[in-house]
């Protein structure tokens, strides 16, 4: 069963059937309990009745008169009799609705006090000892039975039963009914949900609506990242081949042009097609590594900065070794990247090469937490003009298109801060040269 929508239908359609059986089975047993409790009290009303009858004979003796107060216990065939057993168990006394018969059901005597209430071959039966003094002060032991036909007491039953179930079978289709109109409702987010993804899909529009229930909005929020990161990197793949192609044009027309000379030398143009193939080698490599940029997403795990960080300084110092360059570090170890390591060294990298390349002796690089991941990348170099600083980060203001650079360098890293929704400013660093500034969010446990 692949719905939502049948399988809470049919469950709770289960526990109403089942809520509602154990309802019917305790409310049959509570009328039939106070059903038979009646009958008991009922009964126990005629042999007070009978007592209260009594008379005393010869002697003393219990006497019991023809007509009796109870109209069907003279009655015969009325279905409610009496009889008076002595204390061996036979016959005393009965009433006229048993005729010559015998009594329904044998009964077997009671001590004096003794009573006992029982169903019997179709007869509700109550027996009641008591002892009988006579004048002589000798007490006799006698037992007073009343019977009454249990039909009428399986009728009654039978009513409340069928209206029982009358009742509950309407109670039941009206909570289904219920049931169904509450799941509609409860459910409804869900299909405005589908509808919203039906309407990206189809290009009506770019994000689905945010406000959801408690329990639908961070999905909602989870699917708008998502989809805002797949068109950042589709963007970020367009960029990259248009780069390629304008950084490619240069070398191949440069190329084309030695070729289409007849003065040019093979040993010249084996020179300039090694140095044009490698230039654009490293051109391809570039884009390709920007273009692989994976972007924030929302299941990404935090990465650690100290740990990259310190292997690029070590690395690049080992490459500008003749700079002898001094550099500091202050890297908080809670400091972590909310996405891929790969896009972490590629950022990194980029402006830490700029920082050596173009610092003259300090470079210094700190890492924080504040209100997300903070990167400062510093220099005691040139720096850069500031009417220059707002345009470099940002793509198409690059200072060359064509070679490698700090304004490529800066550019390429703007856009992937930009992948993950930080931001990238330039600024005037401490130690005389350019200060870039990366704000990124999530850092330690954010």
């Amino acid at each position: 069963m692949n719905s939502l929508h049948a399988r809470l239908l049919l469950a709770a359609s289960l526990v109403v059937a089942v809520a509602l059986a154990f309802t019917a089975l305790a409310l049959d047993r509570a009328y039939r309990a106070a059903t038979l409790a009646a009958q008991q009290e009922k009964l126990q009303s005629q042999v007070y009745a009978l007592l209260a009858a009594a008379d005393v004979g010869e002697g003393g003796r219990m006497v019991l008169p023809e007509g009796l107060p109870e109209p069907r216990l003279n009655r015969p065939g009325s279905g409610l009799h009496a009889w008076v057993l002595n204390d061996s168990g036979k016959l005393f006394w009965r009433s006229a609705s048993l005729l010559d018969g015998a009594p329904p059901v044998t009964v077997a005597p009671l001590a004096s006090g003794q009573r006992r209430f029982r169903l019997l071959d179709g007869w509700l039966v109550l027996s009641h000892g008591i002892e009988w003094e006579d004048d002589a002060g000798k007490p006799w032991p006698f037992t007073i039975v009343v019977a009454e036909a249990r039909a009428g007491f399986d009728r009654s039953l039978a009513r409340f039963r069928a209206t029982l179930w009358r009742w509950l079978g309407g109670l039941a289709a009206g909570l289904l009914l219920i049931q169904l109109l509450v799941l509609r409702w409860g459910l409804a987010p869900l299909r405005r949900l589908e509808k919203d993804l039906e309407k990206v899909r189809a290009g009506e529009r770019s994000h689905l609506e945010e406000a959801q229930p408690a329990e639908l909005r961070p999905l909602a929020v989870a699917l708008n990242r998502l989809l805002d990161h797949g068109r950042a990197s589709l963007a970020r793949y367009r960029n990259s081949l248009d780069d390629l192609a304008h950084n490619l044009k240069t070398p191949l027309a440069y190329l084309r042009s030695l070729a289409e000379d007849e003065a040019t030398g093979c040993n010249e143009l084996r020179r300039a097609t090694r140095e044009q193939v490698d230039r654009m080698e490293a051109t391809v490599r570039q884009q390709l590594d920007r273009a692989a940029a994976s972007g924030r997403s929302v299941l990404a795990g935090p990465v650690a900065v100290a740990p990259p960080a310190r292997r690029l300084l070590a690395a690049l110092e080992r490459v500008y070794r003749d700079k002898g360059m001094a550099v500091e570090k202050d890297l908080d170890p809670a400091a972590s990247f909310a996405g891929d390591e790969g896009d972490l060294m590629e950022l990194l990298g980029n402006l830490l090469d700029n920082a050596f390349k173009y610092g003259r002796d300090q470079v210094r690089l700190s890492a924080r937490c504040d209100s997300g991941l903070v990167l400062l990348v510093e220099d005691d170099g040139p720096g850069i003009p500031e009417p220059l600083r707002s345009r470099l980060p940002r793509r198409g203001r690059r200072l060359d298109q064509g070679s490698p650079g700090q304004g490529l360098g800066l550019a390429a890293s703007g856009e992937l801060v930009a992948l993950y929704e930080g931001e990238l400013t330039l600024g005037k660093s401490p130690l005389g040269g350019l200060q870039v500034k990366v704000r990124l969010p999530g850092c330690g446990s954010d």
